[in-house]
């Protein structure tokens, strides 16, 4: 299982967000309240993380996701932003780059937001 690079930010990404993804179906009953029940047994999490890294880390990134997890299609481990634990994270699809400080290439400051899972 790859996992995510040294190189790259670790951890205590401000403005990380995390959610649990819906898990309870509900269902309208002709009379009282509606009913409900788990959908799932294992309830996946949503993660978005803010990134901005130099060109160095940048290009780093880029072949981390472009050839280790063939654009995005692998799954990787790495920290659990809640328990510090080791959990399997997947893409749910590619960063968008915005380049907020220009300069030579590897000076250059890029600003994305990772929008990822944590698989149960």
């Amino acid at each position: 299982m790859p996992t995510w690079p040294g190189s790259l930010p670790q951890k205590q990404f401000a403005g990380l967000e995390d959610k649990d993804t819906p898990a309870v179906l509900r269902t309208p009953m002709d009379t009282g309240p509606s009913t409900r029940r788990n959908r799932f047994t294992a309830v996946k999490r949503e993660v978005t993380v803010p990134l901005i890294l130099d060109g160095t880390d940048r290009q780093t990134f880029d072949n981390f996701f472009r050839s280790t997890l063939k654009n995005g299609t692998l799954s990787f481990d790495w920290e659990d932003p809640v328990t510090d634990s080791t959990v399997t994270f997947a893409f749910l699809g590619p960063p968008r780059w915005t380049l907020v400080a220009g300069g030579s290439t590897s000076n250059r400051l890029w600003e994305t937001t990772l929008n990822l899972e944590i698989q149960p």
